[in-house]
Order: structure tokens, then sequence, then C-alpha cells
């Protein structure tokens, strides 16, 4: 993927010389491998120059490579197609060659490099003044490892037919903050810083160049303790005649389209006055049209227009479906009734390797073969202008040489990438592809830090001033969706992890403290709730209590309470004690909408009550006694015959027994 901030593959690249070398054979690559690469330092050449060739053998064998002379040797004649070009880069017979130089290779023990470069005499090159224009192959083969590349030979007379239309994104490092610190700006905006090297590779070059607004946003910050360099900085960026705004800290603006979400945008830089509201400033939007690098995504037609109405959408041909061009055709294409740019993916392979090489043969190589590729398309049709697009990534060690390469060259003209969008457009489709394991971790990732920015919003209204919460929080929620070369599923989901443990933290800075058991006694009492602030802005938060048993009866569940910043406040809640014994209060934080900010805290009560309660209790007590006894009693006599009162009807006199008797 030509994101932008592809992470240099390897500082000690640079430290490769001139002269012949046996240095340690770099991390990557596959044992039992020995492979060769060339590349000619001056991609460019007239039949009567001489040139130097840069070599790179690099031996991942287990056995060395024995020294050796090795013949260096040219084509005839120039490579005259597209499909030459590639079958020669593949290492194929495609053409004859004749040699033009001996190398002398010295022993290169197992697991080992060795570089160097050597020369080529213009009489030994053998092309006269009546050479043919266009490019020729070199290769060389070393120990049974064969090293293919190209060098442009001569101009083709009048203007470049070609138009290269370039983005070239100035990348920034990852943060957590979404911020740059003093440190970074400091060191970043140097002489060797790398936003420094960047912004000077593309400062003269007529293309488009992308900024991300994180490093204005940075200094803004700063304020008056701001680097002079990086204010510097900031000033020449902004002059460039083709700048556009990249998003905020990098972050992954294709996912959340993808994912149906709305792109965040920062609310503003967390200084004091962006945080009361009355913030004037906010991220330049810079007044060129954006560039969206599609390359290398799974993208259908939704995506393409929601991607479209934020700026260029930019594709390769490898993600169209088309018919085969001859010759190379325009980059502009209409996918349906949206127009798109749609980038040679075999140009833009070649543009990658020559900014990204590990070593120098690798970038020579690269810049040379691309410009290969140029002057062969331009030969397929001399006379018919076309606008090819292209995105280069500056971060690249090599992009310095591979643009200087193109700007001076005769074969091709740069231009802003919108330029292309001038030219005719052809019709394609999309090709339907699957999602990789990297762009579902990137849904996954941005959808994570759409929730916790919608949580936060939520959580930020305990704060006397919202936005001390949402500003720098916001920030951080768009360095975590931060998108480059490097980015692999397990980097998106530790950055997830780390967005979720900060807003755990934020939300654990106001809490319920919970401490020994709470002895209270009497009738109506105050219950002492502890509350903490840890957060740097002050709470509004709404206590609610309630208690699971009825011997100790709530007056009043909730109340409203203000906790500085840092400190703690003891909250005395009103309750009725009706009984003694343990029960169970339960407390809870929410904000004034009713959001609840944190878990439940159990406190554990012992309850007594006064005196005078107990008295209480005990005489309405022993009423209810009595009148529960008397009213046994009575229906008790009742049901024996004997019962008397007012449950029972009136008696009726009768004769006693002796009175029965006598009569």
């Amino acid at each position: 993927m030509h994101s932008v901030g592809r992470a240099l593959a390897s500082l000690g690249a640079a430290a490769l010389v001139v002269a012949a070398a046996v240095l340690p054979a770099p991390p990557a690559g596959a044992a039992g491998d020995v492979d060769a690469t060339i590349g000619v330092a001056t991609p460019q050449i007239e039949a009567g120059d001489d040139f130097e060739v840069s070599l790179l053998l690099d031996n991942a064998s287990s056995e060395p490579v024995s020294a050796s002379s090795a013949q260096l040797e040219i084509t005839y004649g120039t490579v005259d197609t597209r499909f030459a070009l590639s079958s020669w880069l593949n290492d194929e017979n495609v053409l004859g060659t004749r040699p033009i130089a001996d190398v002398e290779i010295p022993v290169v023990g197992a697991g080992s490099t060795y570089s160097s470069t050597f020369p080529v005499d213009a009489d030994d090159l053998g092309l006269g003044e009546n050479a043919q224009a266009g490019a020729y192959g070199l290769r060389l083969t070393v120990d049974g490892a064969t090293a293919s590349t190209l060098v442009v030979v001569g101009s083709p007379g009048g203007d470049p037919s070609i138009t290269l239309s370039t983005a070239a994104p100035i990348s920034t490092p990852v943060t957590e903050e979404g911020l740059l610190s003093d440190e970074q700006l400091t060191a970043l905006t140097s002489s060797v810083g790398s936003l420094n090297r960047q912004l000077r590779t593309v400062a003269d070059l007529p293309i488009s160049v992308g900024l991300d607004p994180m490093v204005e946003t940075s200094v803004e910050f700063e304020g008056d303790a701001a680097p002079e360099s990086a204010v510097e900085w900031v000033d020449q960026a902004n002059d460039l005649p083709n700048a556009y705004s990249l998003p905020y800290a990098m972050s992954d603006r294709t996912s959340q389209l993808a994912a149906g979400l709305q792109p965040l945008q920062p609310l503003g830089v967390p200084d004091s006055e962006a945080l009361t509201g009355a913030d004037a400033y906010f991220p330049p939007q810079l007044p060129h049209d954006d560039v969206t690098d599609l390359t290398g995504r799974s993208v259908d037609t939704e995506l393409l227009q929601a991607v479209a109405d934020t700026g260029i959408p930019l594709l390769s041909t490898s993600q169209i479906n088309e018919d085969e061009q001859y010759p190379t055709p325009d980059a502009g294409v209409m996918i349906g009734d949206q127009q798109a740019l749609a980038a040679d993916s075999e140009l833009l392979a070649l543009l990658d390797s020559a900014a990204s090489g590990y070593s120098e043969a690798e970038r020579n190589a690269g810049s040379a073969e691309a410009l290969a590729l140029i002057a062969t398309i331009a030969r397929e049709a001399p006379n018919t202008p076309r606008n090819l697009a292209a995105i280069v990534d500056v971060s690249g060690i090599g992009a310095e040489h591979l643009l200087t390469t193109l700007d001076g060259s005769d074969w091709v003209t740069l231009a802003p990438l919108s330029s292309a969008l001038e030219a005719p457009a052809r019709d394609a489709s999309l090709h339907d592809l699957e999602s990789t394991e990297l762009e579902t971790a990137l849904a996954e990732g941005v959808t994570a830090a759409h929730d916790a920015d919608a949580e936060m919003s939520r959580f930020s209204l305990i704060a006397t001033q919202p936005r001390e919460l949402t500003v720098p929080f916001r920030l951080k929620v768009l360095a975590a969706m931060h998108v480059d070369a490097a980015t692999t599923p397990a980097s998106v989901t530790s950055s997830t992890t780390m967005l979720g443990s900060e807003l755990e933290s934020l939300q654990g800075g106001v809490q319920v403290l919970q401490g020994s058991d709470i002895h209270i006694v009497g009738s109506n009492v105050q219950l002492p709730i502890e509350l903490v602030n840890d957060l740097e802005v002050g709470a509004d938060v709404v206590v609610k209590l309630r208690t699971t048993s009825t011997i100790v009866v709530v007056s009043e569940g909730s109340t409203e309470v203000t906790i500085g910043a840092e400190s703690s406040q003891r909250v005395l809640m009103p309750v009725e004690v009706v009984g003694s014994g343990v029960t169970t209060a339960i407390v809870t934080l929410e904000t004034a909408g009713g959001h609840q900010i944190s878990q439940p805290v159990t406190i554990n009560v012992q309850a007594q009550p006064s005196v005078e309660t107990v008295i209480v209790w005990i005489g309405a007590s022993a009423v209810v006694l009595l009148i529960g006894f008397g009213l046994w009693r009575s229906l008790r006599k009742r049901a024996q015959g004997k019962a008397l009162g007012d449950l029972d009807g009136a008696r009726v006199p009768g004769p006693t027994h002796k009175e029965s008797s006598a009569q």
C-alpha cells in the first residue's frame, strides 16, 4: 500500500559507501538465496557519457560466494514495449546483449552482503551519436544470481509527451496524544529531521504536497515556546503552491467512510481558550483538493463516492476492470458516474522501490527503472500527450533522488495531481476484491475509536467545562486511527487497546471511595459518602444512594455535588434508622443527564437506632401484640360458643336449669 508514513527500511543503509565493503546481512531475507541488485547512479545519460553502476550482492545462503569475474551486459537496442521491459526485469532473455564491463567480485561470506560501485566507460558502452533514444537493458550474473535493470539513453526531442501528476504526502510519526511535543518538534524540524528532509525534497517541485494539520496544531499549542525551526517549517509548508490537507494525525479516513462513519475532526487546540469554547483557531483546511490514497484497498462504488465527496480518489490500475489499453492511457477513469484517477500499478511499484529501497543499488535501480518505463510509455505514441498519476512516499530515503531524477529528465513533466483530472477519462469498473486481514482490523479499530469518542462525549458532561475533556481526548482518538505503510493488524489492536485504557482511566478519575464499614446511631442521621476526583478538571456529579434493607430508609435518594479538580469531598446523605443490624448501601455516580459514570459501590452499614426510637418501637409493638391477642381470644371463644362482646350477636335470656325443673 502506498500510504504515507512508510517506515524507513533501515537507517543502516545510509552507511553503504561507494568503495567495496563486506557488511552484515540485513535482518530481512529468506535463508538459502543469493540475490544481486544493480542500479545506475545517473538514470538518464547521453550516448557519450561515462556512468557508474551500484551493486549489492546479498548472500543469505549457508555457503560463501566464491571470488569471480562477472560481465556487465547491455542490450543491442532499446526496450520497445512494456511487455519486453517487464520480461527483462524478470530476468528473462528476451533481448540480445553484449558485454561492456568486467566486474571483479570478492569472496562474500555466508550471511553477508557486498556492496560497491564500478564505472562504465563511454567507449565501452559502444553507443554512437545516432543511437536510438530510449531504455536499454543492463544485466549482471554473479554465482547464478542475475541482476537486471535499465538505463535511459538520450532524449525524445521536443517537449515531453508524458505528464506525471504526482501527490507527495509528508508523513508524521505515530503519537498517543495527537500532538507533537516540544522535543519532537525540535528533532523533526532540525536540519537532519524527518519533516525537514521531506519538505526539502518537495519544496521546489510542481507537485501536490500533503500536510498533516497535527504539525501546525502542535506549534499553536506550544505558543511562544514553540521551537523556531518548527514555526519556520509550518510557514514554509503553508507557502507551497500545491499543498493539500491530510487527515489529522494521518487518521484513517478511508476506513471510517467504509464503515459508514463520518470522519472525525479535531475540536480545537487543548489550551485555555479552546477549553472554554472561545477558541478562534482550528486546524486549517488548505485550499487545494484533498487526495485520498485508495491504492491497495478493496473499494466499492459506495466507498468511492464517499471518498470523492472529500477530495480526489486515487486508485491503481490493478483495482479496475478494463480491456488492455494501448498505448498506455491517461489516468482519468469514470466508475459509473464518478470520476477518479487510476495510477499505473507497475509504475507505482517502481516508484515505491526507488523511494524506500534498502540499499543504494535498490534505490538507484528503482529510479532508473521508473524513468525507463516512462520513456517506454512515451515511445508507444511519441506525439500523443498523456497524463499519468502517481503517489510518492517522501519519507523514504530514496525519495529525493527519485524526484530529482524525474524533475530533471527530458522524458516527463511533473505536475500537481489535480492536473490529471483535466485529461479525458475512460470508462472502467471496479474489481470485486475481498477485504484483507488488515482492512478488517482497521474497520474494527475505527469503530472502537468512534465508540470511545461517543462515550467520552457522554462522560464529559460531568465536567464544569466539558471541552476540557473532549478536546484533548478527540486528538487521542484521531491519533489512535493513524495509518501508514507500517500499520499491521497487531498495531491497530494495540492502539485501540491503549485508547480504551485511557478512557477507563479518565472515567475512573471520579469515584466513590470504598472505605471501612460505617456505623450510624440515631433516628434521622447523615450517611457520609467519600468522593474522589483525580481529574485535572472540576466535576459535577449526581450521587445516588439506596439500601438493601428496611432497617435504614433513604430520605433523599440523590443529590448534586461539585468536586474540585484533583480533590476529594464528603457528601452527607440523609437516612432514617428504624432498626438494628447490618445493611448494604449502594452508591452510584451519574451525570446530570442520567449517564452512569462509575460502577456501583457497596458500603456495609452497621445501624443502631436511638433509645427514644427503641421505646417508641417497643410501645408500638406492644399495642400491636395486645390488639392481636384480643382478636385471637375473641375468635377462639366464638368458635366455642362462649363468646361475648361486640363480635358476638346479642344473647336472648332464657330460663335457668332450676327454673326449668320447677316447672
